[in-house]
């Protein structure tokens, strides 16, 4: 980061920053929840100005929730180094009643607790990253660009999490302009999220060597995201105008687009992928069954095998070191992995997760779990 002073040179205020919502099975993982003031800074011209090592939550008046409300992300830096993190927030989705009943529509400043953003421990890959948290409140897996979006029995919503990013990646970018590798991770909502805007960060960072590394949130066939429910989420939220178009000719299958779409981003040569994963996530089963109840008339509901399957299939789409893509298959209905002390805890057949996560990172790829 250049010219950076020691503190941020615009009025801060204190905010109170929750870190992720638990949401878990009852062998899972918690989602760890923590509060911390975090300084609030106004936005202003690029670069981003904060002080190292601490959380600064910056605000952007051009980014919105889906109710309208405004937003920002949360930066915490360090002196010399040119690697950066950017961590897409958990939450659902906003597709039905039921889904955007349980689904933030807005909140204020957030950031990263433990896990990734966990700088004091050793076996951290990531502790010595430029870290950035994307708060996640417009119901599109951060992937909408329709800001006059209605949902029947809900009413108008603004789902903009693609155009979000567009205004966060003006600064980040600016702010680290001598990146040397960047991580796109996410975890839930924020995998997919991951997957989804893994082409579109690419782009924005030009030739930048870059890891994409989603939690809990696998691009499926329609074994297991029905093709009703794809064609949904396309529709509702504009995916024509954003990661679709990103894709181009890479995803012709309007309706089964979710592979293609991540082995578009795997054909750059500068790219990683790596799936984090249980294999029996009941969350994301119940979910991705939850959309496929949603179409009209609805889709049938799958089973736990069928969810084995697709992660089976996507590991060989994927093709391993060939494409510069790796699998974690923890042996677990739990969900979420990347964010708490899980992520240091967790081994599948002698492998430790931080150990595959710093073999991904330093380009070594491997399949671990069933």
């Amino acid at each position: 980061m250049r010219h950076r002073p020691s503190m941020v040179t615009s009025a801060l205020g204190l905010g109170a920053c929750l870190a992720l919502a638990a949401c878990s099975s009852d062998d899972a993982p918690q989602e760890t929840a923590a509060q911390e003031n975090v300084p609030s800074a106004v936005a202003a011209a690029s670069p981003i100005q904060a002080p190292a090592r601490t959380w600064t939550w910056v605000d952007f008046p051009g980014a919105r929730c889906r109710d309208g409300s405004g937003t920002g992300i949360g930066v915490n830096w360090v002196p010399g180094s040119k690697k950066v993190l950017i961590y897409l927030d958990s939450g659902g989705a906003c597709f039905s009643k039921w889904s955007c009943d349980n689904n933030r529509a807005n909140g204020g400043p957030r950031s990263g607790n433990d896990g990734i953003f966990n700088r004091g421990n050793s076996a951290n890959p990531f502790a010595d990253y430029n870290q950035v948290f994307v708060p996640y409140c417009t119901g599109d897996w951060h992937a909408g660009n329709r800001p006059q979006g209605n949902v029947p029995g809900v009413g108008p919503q603004q789902f903009v999490g693609y155009t979000n990013l567009d205004l966060f990646l003006d600064r980040i970018i600016a702010t680290f302009p001598d990146a040397s590798q960047v991580v796109l991770t996410g975890s839930s909502a924020g995998g997919l999220g991951a997957f989804y805007n893994a082409s579109h960060v690419a782009r924005r960072f030009g030739n930048v060597p870059m890891v994409a590394i989603p939690d809990s949130g696998p691009p499926t066939p329609t074994r297991t995201a029905p093709a009703c429910f794809q064609d949904l989420m396309r529709q509702l939220w504009n995916l024509d105008a954003t990661v679709l178009a990103d894709c181009g000719g890479d995803c012709p299958k309007k309706s089964d687009f979710l592979v293609d779409l991540t082995m578009h981003y795997a054909r750059g040569a500068n790219h990683r992928t790596g799936i984090v994963n249980a294999y029996d996530d009941a969350v994301d089963i119940e979910w991705y069954n939850m959309g496929g109840q949603a179409c009209s008339p609805p889709a049938a509901r799958f089973s736990t095998a069928d969810w084995e399957a697709s992660l089976r299939d996507l590991r060989q789409t994927g093709g391993g070191a060939r494409n510069r893509f790796a699998t974690y298959y923890v042996p677990s209905t739990g969900h979420v992995w990347l964010v708490g002390g899980q992520f240091f805890s967790t081994s599948v057949g002698g492998t430790r997760m931080t150990d595959w996560t710093r073999d991904l990172l330093n380009g070594t790829f491997r399949d671990v779990g069933p």
